[in-house]
């Protein structure tokens, strides 16, 4: 649940970001997200920045990877990670708030968009658009992110198989590889990712320690010579 202080502060950035009136804005955050789709497109609004912005927050689920990694000892000030597929990024700028050395990751839109709330706030990080080479993208990264995004690419696997080359030693998934046929049958999400799940599930799970997170999330820590 959004406090009012959250909600105008998520306003604000959309309006300096879209030149748009917040007011305007406010407004169509009360249509339900499928009627606004077209609205949204009118008024040269990303309709998926539109409603991560207005209808989630990932800063709780921030918080409490935060804690899960300060209980294994991981020291957040410093920490190289990944926010793959950010679009609005609350992971990569609550984690660049602590000191981590933040990479954000997604398509050129998007990017845009989480680009300038980063610049918004002063904060250092590492901005790459896609597409980019796995193996690179993950190179010399301690957590990869992946806030609702893996079931939305049509081969999670090999995404988490670089992951597992490049040595990362925390992977954090927030639903997927558990979703199920409700899940799948969301707006997005991709029927090939699904069909991969079996085998995403046996490659996280020979190379790394499962942490339930809370619900269907994840912290997968690498376990040593695996």
């Amino acid at each position: 649940m959004f406090h009012n202080k959250t909600i105008e502060s998520r306003l604000g950035v959309l309006s300096d970001y879209y030149q748009i009136d917040r007011s305007i804005l406010a407004d169509l955050a009360k249509i339900p997200h499928q009627k606004r789709k077209l609205l949204c497109a009118e008024m040269g609004v990303h309709p998926h920045i539109f409603r991560t912005m207005m209808d989630y927050t990932r800063y709780p689920d921030a918080i409490r990877l935060r804690e899960m990694l300060l209980s294994l000892g991981v020291n957040i000030a410093g920490l190289n990670l990944l926010d793959f597929g950010c679009l609005a990024s609350d992971y990569g700028i609550f984690f660049a708030r602590l000191g981590s050395l933040v990479t954000i990751y997604d398509f050129k839109e998007e990017i845009a968009f989480a680009a300038f709330r980063i610049q918004r706030e002063d904060l250092v990080v590492r901005v790459v658009c896609a597409p980019c080479n796995n193996l690179t993208l993950m190179a010399g990264k301690s957590l990869v992110i992946f806030g609702e995004v893996l079931e939305h690419i049509d081969n999670p696997l090999e995404i988490l198989q670089a992951c597992v080359a490049s040595s990362v030693t925390y992977i954090f998934t927030s639903c997927y590889p558990f979703g199920d046929d409700a899940y799948f049958s969301l707006s997005g999400h991709s029927k090939a990712a699904q069909a991969l799940q079996p085998e995403c599930l046996m490659l996280l799970r020979r190379h790394y320690q499962e942490i339930r997170a809370f619900d269907k999330a994840v912290l997968w820590n690498r376990i040593k010579n695996a």
